[in-house]
C-alpha cells in the first residue's frame, strides 16, 4: 500500500503537476489522520468495552455478597431472637410467688451462655479497595459501599468487644460453682453438703446476671447493627440492579 502512494506521487511530480501533486499530498495526510482517529476510536472503544465488562462481573460478584450478607445477618438475628426468648421465659418465673434460691438455680441455667463472634465471608468490596477498581464504579456507588463496609466492620467490632466483656464475668461465675454439677448433685445430698453449694449459690447468681444482662444488651445493640446492614444491602442492590446491563 504504501508504494502504491509512493508511485503515484513519483508519477505526479516526473510529469510536473505540483498542483494535482500537492491536493493529492493533502489528501494523503487528512487520510492518514483519519486512519489514526478511526484506530484510536476503536482503540477506545475495545478499552471502554474491557472496562465494561469488568464492572459488569463486579456487579455481579457485589450482588452475590450483598444477598449472602442479609442472608447471614438474618440467620444471626433468627438465634439472637430465640436467646431472648429463653431469657424472657426466665424472668418470667420471678413473677412466681416465694421462690427458693434453689428453683433461681434451677431457672437460670435454661439460658442460652453461648456467644459467637460475627463473620462476614464476602469479599468483594475488599477487593475492589486494594486493587484500585472502585474507581470504575460511579461516586455514588462508591460512597455507597464504602459506608457499607464501615458499618459492616463497626457492628463486628462492637459485637466482639460485647461477647468478650460478657465472657468474662461468665468465667469468674464458673469459678464458683457449674450449674451442670448442680444439677447432677441433686440426688447426692451428702455431696451436697461436702460441697457447700448451697453458700455459693447467691454469688453465683448474681454472677450470671451481670452475664446476662450484658450479653441480653450487647445483642440487642447487634441486632440494631445486622438491620442496618440488610437496610443498607437492599439500597445497594436496588441500585446495582439499574446499572447492570440487560
Amino acid at each position: 500500500m504504501i508504494k502504491f502512494f509512493r508511485k503515484i506521487r513519483q508519477n505526479l511530480l516526473m510529469e510536473n503537476k505540483t498542483g494535482k501533486y500537492l491536493k493529492y499530498a493533502i489528501g494523503e495526510i487528512v487520510l492518514v489522520m483519519a486512519g489514526i482517529l478511526l484506530a484510536l476510536q476503536v482503540s477506545n472503544w475495545n478499552e471502554n468495552r474491557k472496562f465494561n465488562t469488568i464492572k459488569q462481573n463486579y456487579y455481579q460478584q457485589l450482588l452475590m455478597d450483598l444477598k449472602a450478607d442479609k442472608n447471614y445477618a438474618k440467620s444471626i438475628i433468627s438465634s439472637l431472637d430465640s436467646s431472648f426468648t429463653k431469657y424472657n421465659n426466665y424472668e418470667e418465673t420471678f413473677k412466681e410467688p416465694n421462690l427458693t434460691i434453689q428453683k433461681v438455680v434451677e431457672n437460670i441455667k435454661n439460658n442460652n451462655y453461648y456467644t459467637k463472634n460475627l463473620e462476614f465471608k464476602t469479599s468483594t468490596i475488599k477487593t475492589l479497595l486494594n486493587t484500585g477498581d472502585i474507581k470504575l464504579l460511579d461516586p455514588m456507588l462508591r460512597n455507597k459501599l464504602t459506608a457499607y463496609k464501615g458499618n459492616k466492620t463497626q457492628t463486628l467490632n462492637i459485637s466482639k468487644n460485647n461477647n468478650k466483656n460478657a465472657q468474662n464475668i461468665l468465667m469468674s461465675a464458673m469459678y464458683g460453682v457449674n450449674p451442670n454439677l448442680i444439677r447432677r448433685l441433686q440426688n447426692q445430698p451428702e455431696l451436697m453438703n461436702i460441697f457447700a453449694l448451697e453458700n455459693k449459690y447467691p454469688k453465683m447468681i448474681l454472677e450470671l446476671e451481670a452475664y446476662l444482662s450484658i450479653k441480653v444488651d450487647g445483642e440487642k445493640t447487634t441486632i440494631h447493627g445486622l438491620n442496618e446492614i440488610i437496610s443498607d444491602a437492599d439500597i445497594i442492590i436496588e441500585s446495582i440492579q439499574e446499572k447492570i446491563e440487560k
